[in-house]
């Protein structure tokens, strides 16, 4: 029997050169769950929040703070550097299997800095769900010429 159930997230960035259809590099790592995103989880389940992390509103956002740890009192990106992207069509995935997928792309001219941390966030209402800073290891520096992709995978199990 289990002692409970458990909310995890993970986190995968896949790096490509321009023109390439292999990524060169794929990190991947966990993220913690922020207190708003959890209060807004249950906001939704019970009625009391009309905010979905749809196609429309969910958005994927690097910032470029690795130093400061993810806590979860924290509200967003923490960076001076911060740039948001919307969802892929089709994202975020239907729920299966008790986990969504939510995926963005990054192109050649996005984001190009240092990638310390990550969200996913409300475009609206700008609730963020999560924050990673992939064990204060970042991502790297993101450059013109490369695509970067992030999937991140929210579960209960």
């Amino acid at each position: 029997m289990k002692d409970g159930l458990r909310i995890k997230g993970r986190i995968i960035v896949e790096k490509f050169k321009e023109g390439e259809d292999r990524p060169y590099e794929v990190i991947e790592t966990e993220n913690l769950f922020l207190t708003a995103g959890v209060n807004e989880i249950w906001s939704l389940v019970t009625g009391a929040s009309a905010n979905y992390f749809d196609n429309t509103n969910a958005q994927i956002g690097i910032g470029d703070d690795k130093t400061t740890a993810p806590d979860a009192s924290q509200t967003d990106l923490q960076g001076l550097n911060k740039t948001y992207k919307a969802m892929e069509v089709g994202y975020p995935s239907s729920p299966a299997n008790g986990e969504v997928q939510f995926k963005a792309v990054f192109g050649s001219t996005d984001a190009n800095y240092e990638w310390g941390e990550f969200v996913i966030k409300h475009a609206v209402s700008g609730v963020c769900l999560n924050r990673s800073t992939n064990n204060g290891a970042g991502w790297g520096i993101k450059t013109s010429g490369t695509t970067w992709t992030v999937t991140a995978t929210l579960s209960i199990s």
